[in-house]
């Protein structure tokens, strides 16, 4: 049966609401910039670290978190990818070759982030 993985924290996430999409609710992580600090090698922190870089590399919000940025989903995505290969079961040589070459696609396709629900990884998942 595969992996199956639950998001059960939406705290720090961003989302449009209403039918028009210009009601944007957000957490504004400027705030609380220990969310930051975490320790160099940590997946978690080194995310939140390249999601912030990313963030204020884009302009024109009134609060950069409040901007849709996909590239932030590739970070995420890539960051699930490195806690199942790093963290959870052990992987045939296969598998661990195709979560390395996922994570390889997600940080070089960020700017096209919503493609990689569709990579070659899930192939057969959403039939």
């Amino acid at each position: 049966c595969g992996v199956v993985v639950a998001l059960i924290d939406f705290t720090l996430s961003r989302l449009a609401k209403g039918s028009d999409s210009t009601n944007v609710v957000f957490c504004d992580l400027s705030a609380d910039p220990e969310i930051f600090n975490g320790p160099e090698g940590d997946l978690q922190a080194d995310a939140y670290r390249r999601m912030r870089d990313t963030v204020f590399q884009q302009n024109g919000a009134s609060s950069p978190w409040e901007r849709h940025v996909p590239q932030t989903n590739a970070i995420w995505l890539e960051y699930l990818a490195g806690i199942m290969l790093h963290h959870k079961g052990k992987w045939k040589a296969a598998e661990k070759e195709a979560l390395e070459g996922f994570m390889r696609r997600a940080r070089e396709e960020g700017e096209c982030a919503e493609s990689l629900v569709w990579d070659q990884l899930f192939a057969g998942s959403w039939e």
